[in-house]
């Protein structure tokens, strides 16, 4: 049961596709956790809200911006309980490691084309004095399906209040000076919302 959900979140994560029915001019609030999700963060604009049936899955959170540009949050604890704050415990650090081998797994699966890790390490959401611990693995690769542009993507997970609070961050690797500057932006005021 608990691998059928892994691979669940994790083909959600990977997918960057799900379905919004929310209107996206509406701020979200996650109750559980008591995350605020604005109408915009940094420059990108919330595009929807998807609340999972199964409520382990929790809910995923898109913020779109251009060039194909995308932020989805997901915010769930897939029926664990005490999943710890930060990113000390193996509870985050073994999951972290599961979802990034699904990322390089979607080579294997015939969804992506040339998956490179690029980095991988410890950063912090947000800015001082609200700084929130994350590991990150930063990704270069190819869709096989859409557009097929090398893109760059950015795999941030953490533990918050009970929940996995995981980021995928996206852009064109072409655009990579200005997904940049909007990854630095976007993580920085989402960590205002981490208290």
């Amino acid at each position: 049961m608990m691998r059928a959900l892994l691979l669940l979140v994790c083909a959600l994560i990977v997918s960057g596709s799900p379905v919004f029915g929310q209107n996206p001019t509406q701020v979200f609030s996650h109750k559980e956790t008591g995350i605020n999700f604005p109408a915009k963060l940094g420059h990108l604009e919330l595009e929807g809200v998807k609340k999972y049936d199964n409520k382990a899955l929790g809910v995923s959170v898109r913020y779109a911006g251009p060039h194909l540009l995308k932020a989805d949050v997901y915010v769930y604890h897939m029926g664990l309980r005490g999943i710890p704050n930060g990113i000390e415990s193996t509870i985050i650090t073994n999951h972290f490691s599961q979802v990034v081998e699904e990322v390089k797994n979607m080579e294997e699966t015939g969804r992506y084309v040339s998956v490179v890790s690029v980095s991988r390490g410890v950063t912090s959401v947000g800015a001082h004095p609200n700084l929130w611990p994350t590991l990150y693995e930063c990704f270069t690769y190819q869709q096989k399906v859409g557009t097929s542009e090398p893109r760059k993507s950015y795999l941030l997970l953490t533990g918050y209040k009970g929940h996995f609070v995981k980021i995928r961050f996206t852009y064109l690797l072409r655009q990579e000076a200005e997904g940049e500057a909007l990854r630095t932006e976007f993580l920085k005021d989402f960590g205002a919302y981490l208290r």
